[in-house]
């Protein structure tokens, strides 16, 4: 991928992501397969997410090796919503898959939104956007 594309990729990943965890929070019984059925999404992102989705297209990663060290240099909104890795304490993701938390999904969409605006050319010292 050239940057170009790859540039394209991350926006596409980021826009999907806000999308599903907008959803999720405005439907706070309902779980990450839920939002892929309900609107028929037929291509599921790796585990269920775009940002691993997005980790598994750029490293040599797989599926089945998340999440790994691969995530802590690769994912888009890391240090936004979880510190080292999503599955980990204090983790916005983690807030959300035990409680299914509107706040937490909220905060997930959110950082999309920022990592989407840091890309158009807000905050390009970011790590992930480097």
């Amino acid at each position: 991928m050239n940057r170009k594309e790859l540039l394209a990729y991350k926006l596409k990943m980021l826009r999907k992501c806000r999308d599903m965890w907008r959803w999720l929070s405005g439907h706070p019984d309902a779980t990450k397969d839920d939002y892929f059925t309900t609107l028929g999404i037929k291509d599921m992102p790796v585990i269920g997410c775009y940002m691993c989705e997005y980790v598994c297209r750029v490293t040599p990663c797989t599926a089945a090796m998340l999440p790994n060290a691969d995530c802590a240099t690769h994912c888009l909104i890391l240090d936004r919503v979880w510190p080292t890795s999503c599955m980990n304490e204090g983790s916005r993701y983690r807030d959300w898959s035990s409680t299914h938390s509107i706040e937490a999904a909220a905060a997930i969409a959110e950082a999309c939104d920022q990592a989407i605006k840091d890309l158009n050319g807000k905050n390009r010292k970011h790590p992930a956007i480097r």
